[in-house]
């Protein structure tokens, strides 16, 4: 599509290189290059079982906070609808 950047798959030799790079991946958050701080996301290569697992943990982490910071009971069936695999 014309004007969006394309995901990149980096392979790497060895489990070790790869948990590396995912520990690393958190400061990309604090660059001092502001389109790297926004743009640029490094995620684990899931199964679909893993991915899967990881969005009802992203999930339940959203329905916490939103309970934490409204103070209400905020349904699930809101949060599920509004958050992406």
């Amino acid at each position: 599509m014309p004007g969006r950047v394309r995901p990149v798959l980096v392979t790497v030799r060895s489990v070790r290189q790869a948990s590396d790079v995912i520990a690393s991946a958190r400061g990309l958050r604090k660059s001092d290059n502001s389109y790297v701080r926004e743009h640029v996301y490094i995620n684990p290569d899931l199964t679909k079982v893993q991915a899967a697992a990881a969005y009802q943990a992203r999930c339940q982490r959203r329905l916490a906070t939103a309970t934490r910071i409204n103070g209400d009971n905020t349904s699930q069936e809101s949060v599920f609808d509004k958050a992406g695999p």
